[in-house]
């Protein structure tokens, strides 16, 4: 499965505040640079990406 993770440069996860469609996980930044980590298993667009204020940090995928 693909993995995409992007960071929540401005606020925190909250109703409204990230696109919802194909969210798989939230976690908080453990260095503390961004609000929270999600993770999608799609791309986002580069539409949702400006308007949601968010950063591409990484994408791979799983073996197996």
């Amino acid at each position: 499965m693909k993995k995409y993770i992007y960071g929540m440069r401005l606020r925190g996860f909250s109703p409204g505040c990230q696109p919802l469609n194909g969210l798989v996980k939230i976690e908080d930044d453990p260095i503390g640079r961004y609000y929270n980590i999600l993770t999608y298993n799609r791309p986002l667009t580069e539409d949702e990406i400006e308007n949601y204020e968010l950063v591409l940090l990484r994408k791979w995928m799983n073996p197996g």
